[in-house]
């Protein structure tokens, strides 16, 4: 058995720009089980058949208000943990893993991010835009803490990569997620499919210099932090229906969504700290007649021990932009946002994150000027 809980709270503030200047504070916790006779030892070891099985469970309780954004004129909230407060049931599933970790394969209730659409790089920021799937915004669509019933299948060989595919199952009376006493309001009430396709090529793996741990200026070495060089593509299709002719909403009662997705994190020897990484990521909706948020871009640039005596901190600059649909949505054009931040890895459980963020546009019309938010998240692994 491996059990984990993650505390994550981000108390936060606008003294600059909005709709008004006020403050909040949200926390996530996230609790991990899995569970196995496998865990307790090596694959190359496992004897038995149910050596590669795995049941896992996730719960995510929320607290706090997370209509923050909103409060401040921001169509996109600045922190990616702004849920209605409950406890949800995110992921309930059994996967089968072969020896050789080639292959992999899970069924149950799950999340498209815990497989999908997400790199290392973007949990270094607070910033939704971010730190989430690359700020798709199809209905239904089950991101974390919201999960539907799903089969994901993946497929590692050596030399090409990774590839991997899901489907989910669309429908409100498959959602779990008020299950535990979370508000499901503000799931629609559609019916429908979704698929996801996606290549992860590592790049560089066999570097030696990249391969070896990092040395500080006494000779001391240090762990690597920051994300392995990693390029992603993939696409995603979604075919929904909406059930309730009632329900307030924004476009067509059945949407047929196709997007494709890349991502590039690449190493980069700067005269700056001990590692360095860019990284760069695409959302391209090829149905902005149905997608209100057909394009965003982003990219960013984190460096790991910045400071001499700080080799394990992390400084993330991020930089997004994200489109909207000129046919559903004409009165809005896009919106920005700029975040700066720095972790204090204080040990190998704890560390503290200031965060100060720039959101560009945020109402998406221009009638909101910008907001300079400040935040502190802090992150406590059990």
């Amino acid at each position: 058995m491996n059990l984990t809980l993650t505390l994550n709270a981000a108390p936060i503030a606008n003294p600059i720009g909005g709709r008004t200047s006020t403050a909040n504070w949200m926390q996530q916790n996230e609790l991990n089980l899995a569970v196995g006779s496998g865990l307790a030892r090596e694959p190359a070891l496992w004897r038995h058949e149910l050596d590669h099985w795995q049941a896992r469970l996730r719960l995510d309780a929320f607290n706090g208000d997370p209509d923050f954004g909103s409060a401040i004129g921001s169509l996109f909230a600045p922190q990616s943990i702004a849920y209605p407060a409950g406890v949800y049931l995110s992921n309930v599933s059994l996967q089968r893993s072969s020896r050789d970790q080639s292959l992999l394969i899970s069924a149950g209730y799950q999340s498209i991010d815990q497989d999908f659409l997400v790199m290392q790089p973007y949990t270094g920021y607070l910033y939704s835009g971010f730190n989430d799937t690359l700020n798709l915004t199809l209905p239904g669509l089950p991101i974390t803490p919201y999960a539907a019933p799903s089969l994901v299948l993946h497929w590692r060989s050596p030399g090409f990569g990774s590839w991997s595919i899901g489907a989910y199952w669309l429908s409100e009376e498959t959602d779990l997620a008020g299950l535990l006493g979370a508000p499901t309001a503000v799931l629609p009430d559609l019916r429908g499919s979704l698929q996801v396709l996606q290549w992860n090529l590592p790049l560089w793996n066999q570097a030696a210099w990249l391969r070896a741990p990092l040395q500080r200026s006494d000779g001391e070495a240090v762990p690597r932090r920051l994300a392995a060089p990693l390029l992603q593509l993939g696409a995603i299709r979604s075919n929904t229906t909406f059930l309730s002719t009632g329900e307030s909403r924004t476009g067509p009662a059945v949407l047929r969504n196709h997007a494709v997705f890349g991502a590039l994190t690449l190493p980069a020897r700067l005269p700056l700290g001990l590692d360095n990484r860019f990284w760069g990521a695409l959302q391209w909706g090829l149905n902005p007649d149905q997608n209100i948020t057909p394009l965003f871009l982003a990219g960013g640039w984190q460096c790991q021990g910045l400071l001499p005596d700080r080799p394990l901190d992390v400084l993330s600059l991020g930089v997004g932009r994200t489109a909207f649909s000129p046919q559903l949505l004409p009165q809005l054009n896009w919106a920005g946002a700029v975040e700066l931040n720095y972790s204090f890895q204080l040990n190998n459980r704890l560390s503290l994150q200031p965060v100060m963020q720039w959101l560009l546009r945020p109402s998406g019309d221009g009638t909101v000027p910008g907001i300079l938010t400040t935040a502190l998240q802090i992150n406590l692994l059990l």
